[in-house]
């Protein structure tokens, strides 16, 4: 039975489910905004928005549609499409896709947090992320080796069990819950039973945001 969040939004928003025809369901991380026009666009993972899972190491060409909800909660019809793949990077698990229907919102689903910046994610940030799967969640930031990020349960050793991301967060973004600056643009987890191994990874919004020249709020 699919949540809240993996029903068709009449208003899109981060947080909540999308995918290609032929790709992994995933959520939708920002409403950005292109920098070569201007236009909205959807942010989430290059594998939830280009990558063809039928030809894995191939990516879907520019003009892909991308639907709302995914596909697995009956988003592969035409009313569903939302958008249009713009562009893709895998080095950075990331694309973007120009909105072509729906009226749009900022702010995260449940979380209501808006971002319109970003900063350098540091070892020691807490943070949280609104997904499709696990709904809203903190963690806290354990490693940045480069534009890769890690990230554990705020609790040494995860008693409680936590799970801070699953299969279906994949896009999401990571962002500070008292700047509500954005940190880290969500691409994985882990599947061990062991509440000790629970993590989450990503890459750096920064990063993204320059490899596809794209900004959170619109240019004047």
């Amino acid at each position: 039975m699919a949540t809240e969040r993996e029903t068709r939004f009449e208003i899109i928003q981060p947080g909540i489910s999308i995918s290609s025809k032929y790709s992994t369901n995933g959520t939708l991380g920002l409403i950005v905004f292109d920098n070569t026009n201007n236009k909205p666009c959807i942010l989430s993972n290059w594998h939830v928005l280009a990558k063809n899972s039928f030809l894995p190491r191939t990516s879907f060409r520019v003009g892909r549609p991308i639907f709302q909800p995914g596909k697995l909660f009956q988003g592969k019809r035409n009313t569903n499409i939302i958008a249009k793949l713009t562009r893709h990077d895998r080095h950075t698990d990331s694309a973007i896709a120009e909105i072509v229907s729906r009226d749009f919102i900022l702010n995260q689903y449940e979380s209501n947090v808006t971002i319109t910046t970003a900063r350098i994610p540091q070892e020691g940030d807490i943070v949280e992320k609104s997904g499709t799967r696990t709904g809203v969640t903190r963690g806290k930031i354990v490693d940045v080796n480069g534009h890769r990020v890690k990230i554990k349960p705020i609790e040494e050793g995860n008693p409680n069990n936590q799970e801070i991301s699953d299969g279906g967060d994949s896009g999401c973004l990571w962002y500070d819950p008292n700047t509500m600056e954005g940190l880290v643009l969500h691409n994985s987890g882990e599947t061990d039973n062991n509440p000790n191994s629970e993590f989450a990874k990503g890459y750096s919004l920064i990063a993204v945001m320059e490899r596809l020249n794209f900004s959170l709020t619109e240019n004047n």
